[in-house]
């Protein structure tokens, strides 16, 4: 007789989840990537796009996987922004 396979059970709802989920990853929708590297310094001019709003009526943009909140801006814009802090959880923006 010969040697007979040992069978391996998957769980087909646990494997493979983020892979094939329908919901977008955070990585995609600007969570810090671990590749980004250090943030912007203040005083650095950069460009983003205004994403949407906060609940203070602040613009939500990201540069480089960071959050840089930006006061008195519409979402739907691209513009230049100066750098004024930088935080842990956001960067703080001016327009120029």
């Amino acid at each position: 007789m010969g040697r007979r396979r040992k069978r391996v059970r998957r769980d087909i709802y646990s494997s493979n989840i983020q892979r094939l989920s329908v919901y977008p990853s955070a990585a995609r929708h600007g969570a810090p990537d671990p590749r980004a590297g250090k943030p912007p310094s203040p005083g650095d001019v950069v460009s983003v796009r205004i994403v949407s709003l906060d609940e203070d009526g602040r613009g939500i943009g990201y540069y480089r996987g960071f959050k840089v909140l930006v006061d008195d801006v519409e979402p739907g814009i691209n513009l230049k922004v100066k750098i004024v802090s930088v935080e842990e959880d956001a960067i703080r923006a001016v327009p120029l």
